[in-house]
């Protein structure tokens, strides 16, 4: 198996025969992932993501989510080449190889799924020119209805939306809506939680509730907070920057309940907290973390709150071998009662 193996795919020349000889030996040859590595590089050089048909950005996407994990993990990141093969070989047959300034027009095409795991930072671009983060455990449904760029969001993510009056620009989540055109703006909504939250940095948005046609309007540097629970809600003038700090590594806890800075860490970190004494609740905690190790961030929190103690749970295997998630507990330091 050669690079002419390649150059028939790239002209469609390619017998289903060879399509499946050609899998096969990705998974099993190291010099064909490596051309195979050379090829993806040499394509996606010459376009920007988000212009990329939806097809191409689909592995694009999960191509470069690999790489976040890996990076997550400290370890060193080697292409699953294996793992693309298949949808590698049937876009190239499906469409023709994209190049800068190329698009599609088909709503069908323009449907794009994305996931951030525990832990994971992911940023994306969508194929309208969007461009944003999602957290860790989120997820987001992009599509195109009736000419309205549709987004679906579990979780939170951060958006920088291409301007463009004729399409306007929404995200979903559970019970409200947020309407733009053309601006950077924050939304959490993780069904676990009581509020969902919307930060303005940018431009404008118009937040629907429910079935209501009653719509509020945010200027930059406000943060609505909706309660699900009373479906009600409040505004307050925030600093933008600082409240979407996340997307840049940087957790900011601006006097937040302990319940609500232990959430934030478990999808963060990918970590099981246990609060072990409940009055642990009655504090709120100030502060900046960047780029920390959930241990030293925990250090931290017990300078700023020398009643709290922390010890970390030895991780154990299940039955399939893999490790479980890492556990922490807090309690109450009873030398400092």
């Amino acid at each position: 198996m050669d690079r002419r193996i390649l150059e028939k795919i790239e002209k469609k020349t390619v017998s289903f025969g060879e399509m499946r000889s050609f899998s096969a030996a990705i998974n099993n040859g190291k010099e064909l992932q490596h051309q195979m590595e050379e090829k993806w590089n040499e394509v996606t050089e010459q376009v920007e993501p988000e212009k990329m048909p939806a097809i191409f950005y689909k592995i694009y996407y999960q191509i470069n989510k690999e790489k976040e994990e890996k990076r997550a993990a400290r370890k060193s990141f080697i292409l699953k080449w294996g793992s693309v093969a298949a949808i590698f070989v049937f876009a190239i047959l499906l469409a023709d190889w994209f190049i800068p300034g190329q698009t599609t027009n088909s709503d069908k095409d323009q449907i794009v799924q994305l996931e951030s795991p525990m832990g994971i930072r992911t940023k994306f671009y969508l194929p309208d020119g969007t461009v944003g983060w999602l957290n860790g455990n989120s997820t987001a449904k992009y599509e195109v209805k009736n000419g309205i760029r549709f987004v679906q969001l579990e979780g939170k993510a951060f958006f920088d939306v291409a301007h463009d009056k004729k399409h306007p620009f929404r995200v979903a989540v559970d019970g409200m809506t947020v309407q733009v055109l053309g601006t950077e703006f924050g939304v959490t909504a993780y069904a676990d939680d009581e509020e969902q939250e919307v930060t303005l940095k940018e431009g404008s948005v118009a937040v629907q509730f429910g079935d209501s046609k009653a719509k509020r309007m945010l200027k930059p540097d406000e943060h609505l907070i909706f309660s699900k629970k009373t479906n009600r809600y409040l505004v307050e003038k925030v600093d933008a920057e600082l409240e979407l700090s996340w997307i840049n590594g940087r957790i900011n806890f601006q006097y937040y309940p302990l319940r609500k800075v232990v959430k934030i860490l478990e999808r963060n970190y990918h970590v099981k907290i246990n609060v072990i004494d409940s009055e642990l609740f009655d504090y709120s905690f100030y502060g900046t973390v960047e780029n920390e190790p959930i241990e030293s961030v925990l250090d931290f929190m017990q300078l700023a709150i020398p009643e709290l103690k922390w010890t970390s749970l030895e991780r154990k295997a299940n039955k399939d071998g893999k490790l479980t998630k890492k556990e922490i507990n807090l309690y109450v330091n009873k030398n400092q009662k």
